[in-house]
């Protein structure tokens, strides 16, 4: 609706934690009640820098945000979750 007014956003990969299920079903693992980690890690949610206007974003930022997110996979920044 205002094309250039997201910076970006967050996405949840619902087709990664689908397809990890059914892998798992296949290959008689047990599917266990409860919750499943889709996280950074797992690539079940990313960021996606809106394309309107990612070429205005500097070469820097835009490495500073690849860095921290790789931080978070490695477990050096620690990520709150409300569960």
């Amino acid at each position: 609706m205002s094309p250039g007014a997201i910076i970006a956003s967050m996405l949840k990969k619902a087709d990664v934690a689908v397809y990890d299920l059914i892998k798992r079903a296949v290959n008689g693992e047990a599917i266990a009640d409860g919750a499943y980690d889709f996280n950074l890690k797992a690539d079940g949610v990313g960021l996606l820098l809106c394309p309107e206007v990612s070429d205005r974003i500097p070469d820097e930022v835009k490495a500073k945000i690849d860095a921290m997110r790789q931080e978070i996979v490695d477990g050096k920044i620690t990520v709150d979750s409300v569960m």
